[in-house]
């Protein structure tokens, strides 16, 4: 029997899937073969608020004594917060600080966030988050469904992205207040310029530091880190580094780091936007990444313009 060209052809080509697809097959069996398995992470909302409690405990690296202060800057923050809620009357503002609440103050009211974001559950509410995050990211390429290879073990970036999303935001809750620097009402949008208190990232190494796998864990998955820093596709740098804060934190749901601001550092103004939808607060997936500080890149949010005639007054 003769086969033309096109028979040819038409037979590589199938050939070639057949192989591609056998490949594939061989890759995800040796991927759920080497699946790292990370400790159970509960993801549940605190029932009850924390108490206002602005010690903080500082430890030597050296000598591991510690000592505790005061943080009055929050405290008086706090305080300023409160006074100036109780001269706003429109009712809708102050339902919509309750998100900024949840995020800087009181985690209990985590619950308004999830409601106003339109999610079922906290879990659903950052795994929503982090495919807002790899698909709109603007300055490069985030691949959602990622594997990170690491020291023989797969580890499956869409599984625990979100769980690093929420162990930074745990970290903003500890800020104890933010500064209500303004806000302004426009038809059924709201929209918000905070300052705010930020994550100190170098925390994550310090509390890897006291870890007995530093060498052997930690400062191998530092240098992939940075090895991988110059690429376009920035998969793997993220990868690495979420890997590496919820080690820092034993993987523990509650966990988290230090803060700049305040008492320590300068804060950082923040803006975002609500709808009021129904007499009710809404929230989109891009807002709340900012209320969170995701870090998408923004050197600009455009919602500067709302605040333009205050800081021209400022000046």
């Amino acid at each position: 029997m003769k086969i033309n060209k096109l028979q040819t052809a038409l037979l590589i080509t199938v050939l070639a899937l057949a192989l591609a697809s056998f490949s594939w097959f061989i890759w995800k069996f040796q991927a759920e073969k080497n699946l790292a398995v990370l400790p159970d992470f509960k993801w549940q909302v605190p029932r009850t608020s924390p108490e206002q409690n602005y010690e903080q405990k500082w430890t030597e690296t050296n000598s591991g004594s510690s000592f505790t202060t005061e943080d009055t800057a929050a405290k008086e923050a706090y305080q300023a917060l409160q006074e100036k809620k109780k001269s706003i009357t429109n009712k809708q503002v102050l339902a919509a600080l309750e998100l900024a609440d949840a995020t800087y103050i009181d985690p209990s009211k985590m619950t308004t966030v999830i409601k106003a974001n339109g999610r079922k559950n906290e879990r659903s509410l950052y795994q929503g988050l982090w495919h807002y995050m790899a698909t709109s990211y603007p300055h490069a390429k985030i691949q959602e469904d990622y594997v990170l290879t690491f020291q023989g073990k797969s580890y499956p970036l869409k599984s625990y992205a979100p769980m690093a999303l929420k162990i930074n935001t745990n970290a903003l809750q500890r800020a104890h207040a933010y500064n209500l620097k303004g806000y302004k009402v426009e038809g059924n949008k709201i929209t918000f310029k905070l300052g705010v208190r930020t994550v100190d990232e170098y925390q994550y190494f310090v509390h890897a530091s006291y870890e007995s796998n530093f060498s052997s864990f930690f400062e191998p998955l530092a240098e992939f880190t940075n090895s991988s820093s110059k690429t376009k596709d920035v998969s793997p740098r993220i990868a690495a580094k979420f890997l590496y804060w919820l080690a820092a934190v034993g993987y523990k749901e509650d966990g988290s780091v230090d803060l700049y601001g305040m008492g320590y550092g300068s804060l950082r103004n923040l803006y975002f936007q609500v709808t009021i939808e129904e007499g009710q607060v809404k929230i989109d997936d891009k807002n709340l990444g900012r209320l969170f500080q995701l870090g998408m890149g923004e050197k600009e949010t455009g919602l500067e313009k709302f605040f333009e005639d205050e800081s021209k007054k400022a000046d």
